[in-house]
């Protein structure tokens, strides 16, 4: 090559490099000049973290964390959010989604809202917890406050994991005395095992779970061993029961899209069952919906194996310290194990030659374990399951470019919806959400501003960008071709657009149009040809790009809570809705009122209003507070009338005195069909356009009843739950609390 070219190809490179750092800072500082209170209360934390670390903005060091965007000033459903607060982090720090140094931490919504930073090359942490009332004030008033009246707590330790490691009683004060303010253990986990190298799919997974330990690494130990001895072939999908649930079920969840709302079941054992199926770990079978056949493993984990591989020392155990510093040694010990072999095992093969064996594994009633000759005797049962600009940052930034020329709309048009599975989709074996930030840099949409949804698939689906303009209600959809990872940056900037993206795709999704009754079967035909992409089983992209971007064009209708569940969902449906009307509901009829309170939750039957409840609530199957449970079509059947719409048990616990109020809650479904004027036989018909545009037509008219849960939510029975005891009968394996409780017969 003429050595004169090269060198103008090496000028262009660099220009292009700088400008994309140009572009990613001058979003930053756009973000940063947003007059709110919550924006300028992240970049104040990270402002103050700068100066006691201290780092300087972009250090590649430097992990952030935060639960804004959970925790909710007021605690309540339609009080005041905090996600305005990461766009001033990313701001001030640098640290961003992309990279994989911004962790949002899930939090339940009533918790405090806090702020932490950590430098891997000093093991240095600083915490700080926001002071709600700063919420009451304007930025300017904020801004003028000194630090220690913003926030109610500043904190600075070193919890580098030798440290803790080896002296464990020096830090044992620390914990006791909350030094974190109650938030200790996620501190001290997840930034030691990021600064490890963690995967960015564990790390998705830990922002779910809230912190890093052995059980929810266990969860991905068993994925990369599915991935090994139960691979995905086509069109097959995993139908998982998690018996009994702990802290795995999280990865699942997050990593192969098999969630609660999707009939994700999850049932406890009793600890008879437990002591004959040592190790246990669930069930997992690769499922082929084109045949109804499936082939499992019922999989255990080596607990003993894990602890003796991480060098664990058990004669420490009544140690006070001893809990905290065997699971952080754990957590950072099994970064380090790379072949899943060594803890994870097959239990018992089996096949399955129908969708009713598949069922009957599934339903309330019915252990499992049992069904497939593991355990004996059913009465026993008791069950309740990732930065320097690289090709992926560029990609991101082309996929908005393409948009920005084909839509006609510039940075930081508020009428603009970006949406990508980057992050969850692998290509090549390469994680991709490096995109993220790409696509901030050039379009100015962010996660903070609500216009920038990163909408959770399963791993193997293609990667792919969407964009929806309110004002024109266009949605264009651009599928990436694999083969661009392959490429150098140079090599890559050199490609024409028919090189990047092997689809792309403009349509107008109004719901004005597309509920229109005689254009509703030219989209069906669409819908059918997969015009944006499609996917498996009905809910396809072409469903998620028809209820997402017009549920969120509904503006300051449509809470951010149901919007961030709809990221974790996938698409936006009744179902799903009917969990926020439920949590509304919750808030009304049976709030939380002390510290020492929780929802105990047993959906049955689980539908997508889960996804949301998980969601929103710090209620969930990794944290063995929620419990799924199907119910048959002849148990169905025989439901009362007044509980023919059942959506499970929703019991406040309290840990202090060992006992709950619950209700069991019903969601009006024939109400629902009134409201919007049609049948309820029209989800069902999945032969001509009736099931999408049902939902659609539901999606939007529900939206006018969103902040009036009793239109839609009613109460079958008020009951107590008096003890442990009580409340582990009601979630375990072999029992249907709808029968306890005599809501149905036997």
């Amino acid at each position: 090559m003429n050595k004169k070219n090269m060198g103008k190809k090496q000028v262009a490179l660099v220009l292009s490099i700088v400008a994309m750092a140009i572009l990613i800072s001058a979003a930053g500082l756009a973000v940063a000049g947003n007059d709110s209170v919550g924006n300028y209360l992240g970049f104040r934390a990270a402002e103050v973290a700068k100066e006691e670390l201290p780092f300087v903005y972009g250090n590649p060091n430097i992990l952030a964390m935060t639960d804004a965007g959970y925790a909710i000033v007021g605690g309540k459903v339609g009080g005041t959010t905090t996600e305005e607060c990461i766009d001033g982090v990313i701001a001030s720090s640098g640290c961003t989604i992309g990279k994989a140094n911004l962790l949002l931490i899930h939090r339940s919504k009533e918790k405090p809202l806090w702020f932490a930073f950590f430098n891997k090359s000093s093991g240095e942490c600083v915490y700080l917890e926001a002071n709600n009332s700063v919420f009451d004030m304007t930025a300017a008033e904020v801004k003028a406050l000194p630090d220690d009246k913003v926030f109610t707590k500043i904190a600075k330790a070193n919890i580098a994991a030798d440290k803790l490691l080896n002296e464990p009683e020096a830090w044992q004060p620390q914990m006791d005395a909350k030094v974190f303010g109650g938030n200790e253990f996620s501190i001290i986990t997840i930034p030691n095992v990021w600064a490890k190298g963690a995967p960015y799919e564990l790390l998705k997974t830990v922002e779910f779970h809230n912190h890093i330990c052995p059980g929810v690494t266990s969860g991905y130990n068993i994925i990369e061993y599915l991935d090994e001895n139960l691979p995905l072939q086509g069109n097959q999908n995993y139908e998982i029961i998690g018996c009994p649930p702990w802290c795995k079920d999280y990865a699942f969840q997050v990593i192969f899209d098999k969630t609660v709302g999707k009939r994700f079941v999850a049932m406890h054992l009793t600890p008879e069952d437990s002591a004959q199926l040592p190790g246990a770990a669930g069930i997992y079978i690769r499922w082929d919906k084109a045949t109804d056949t499936g082939h499992g493993l019922v999989v255990a984990f080596n607990w003993t194996k894990a602890k003796e591989l991480c060098d664990i020392d058990v004669s420490n155990k009544d140690k006070p310290w001893y809990w905290w510093w065997m699971r952080l040694k754990m957590d950072v010990e099994m970064m380090d194990l790379e072949d899943p072999k060594q803890l994870v095992s097959t239990m018992k093969e089996f096949d399955l030659n129908s969708k009713a064996e598949l069922e009957e594994l599934k339903y309330a009633g019915n252990n499992p374990y049992v069904v497939l000759g593991l355990l004996p005797d059913p009465a026993l049962a008791n069950l309740v399951g990732p930065k320097n600009i690289d090709v992926d940052n560029l990609l991101g930034g082309r996929a908005s470019e393409f948009a920005m020329e084909n839509m006609s709309f510039e940075k930081y048009d508020p009428n603009i919806l970006a949406m990508t599975d980057s992050g969850y989709a692998v290509v090549n074996g390469e994680r991709t959400e490096d995109c993220i930030d790409g696509i901030q840099a050039k379009t100015g949409c962010t996660v903070g501003k609500g216009n920038l949804l990163v909408i959770r698939r399963s791993r193997d689906r293609p990667l792919w960008f969407a964009f929806f303009d309110k004002k024109t209600e266009n949605c264009l959809y651009l599928e990436v071709d694999n083969s661009v990872f392959d490429k150098s940056i140079d090599e890559f900037m050199a490609l024409p657009d028919e090189e990047v993206f092997r689809k792309t795709v403009k349509e107008n999704v109004s719901p004005d149009r597309l509920l229109n009754e005689s254009y509703a079967p030219i989209w069906d035909a669409k819908v059918k040809a997969k015009v944006f992409g499609g996917g498996s089983g009905p809910f396809t992209n072409e469903f998620t790009f028809i209820t997402i971007p017009n549920v969120w064009a509904k503006g300051n209708g449509t809470p951010r809570e149901l919007l961030a569940a709809a990221q974790f969902h996938n698409h936006i449906c009744p179902g799903q809705t009917s969990g926020y009307f439920i949590l509304e509901y919750l808030d009304e009829y049976l709030p939380l009122e002390t510290p020492s309170q929780q929802y105990q939750i047993i959906a049955i039957p689980p539908w997508c209003k889960d996804d949301t409840l998980q969601w929103n609530l710090e209620a969930s199957i990794g944290n063995k507070n929620y419990v799924a449970k199907d119910l048959t079509k002849e148990q169905q059947d025989k439901l009362p009338a007044n509980a023919k719409n059942v959506a499970g048990l929703f019991i406040r616990w309290d840990s202090a005195t060992g006992a709950g109020d619950g209700l069991v809650l019903a969601f009006n479904w024939t109400k629902a069909c009134e409201i919007s004027e049609f049948s309820r036989s029209d989800f069902k018909d999945f032969a001509t356009y009736k099931w999408w545009w049902a939902r659609l037509k539901m999606d939007l008219d529900m939206m006018d009843y969103i902040d009036e849960p009793e239109t839609l939510v009613e109460t079958i029975k008020e009951f107590k739950v008096n003890s442990p005891s009580e409340l582990s009968h009601l979630k375990s394996a072999g029992v249907n609390p709808l029968v306890v409780l005599e809501v149905m017969p036997e």
